[in-house]
């Protein structure tokens, strides 16, 4: 990566407009350093190996303008490492519920993370990747289908229901999604 502000480095990801990161390399850490386990696939920034993952879609109509957001975390620290506000189109609000569930576990592998800890609003959601409800929709199935694949990776993972006001964060970042340059349908 190259160097920033003061000397800092940071990791040379290649991130859409949609992810902003928010962690730099510790002081006096080289960027071409190993991970600590010897993974040289490894792309994001060392010691963030397990995430906390704050999802939400929105959709002003069902379906209508939608938008996906997700807040991500280091479990431990509770340090943001990455946000995601991505507008969808005209889309329902399940599809904007999954595909946020989607993007931000593509943004995690990204990061390097081995086990991520999934909050989701959407009960439906978090029930359809425990395997208590099927998921039916055929749009939804192939989005589905890639979410349990990049689970199935992870060394470990949880996925929990939260109430809407435990959810704030990823609620706002899906809204922002809507509300930005390319939300205006």
């Amino acid at each position: 990566g190259a160097a920033g502000a003061h000397g800092r480095c940071r990791w040379g990801l290649a991130l859409s407009d949609r992810v902003q990161l928010r962690r730099g390399l510790p002081q006096g850490h080289q960027c071409h350093a190993r991970h600590p386990r010897g993974d040289p696939g490894h792309r994001g920034p060392p010691g963030v190996t397990r995430l906390l993952i704050h999802t939400d879609g929105a959709a002003r109509g069902n379906p209508g303008p939608a938008g996906a957001g997700a807040l991500l975390q280091d479990a431990e620290t509770k340090e943001t490492v990455a946000e995601i506000a991505e507008f969808l189109g005209v889309r329902t609000n399940n599809f904007a519920e999954w595909t946020a569930v989607e993007l931000a576990l593509q943004e995690a592998g990204r990061l390097g993370a081995d086990a991520v800890d999934l909050r989701t609003d959407s009960e439906l959601v978090a029930r359809q990747i425990a395997g208590r409800y099927r998921v039916k929709h055929p749009v939804l199935k192939p989005i589905h289908a890639r979410v349990m694949a990049m689970l199935g990776e992870l060394s470990a993972y949880t996925v929990g229901h939260v109430p809407r006001e435990r959810n704030v964060e990823a609620d706002r970042l899906s809204n922002v999604a809507i509300d930005g340059p390319g939300g205006s349908v």
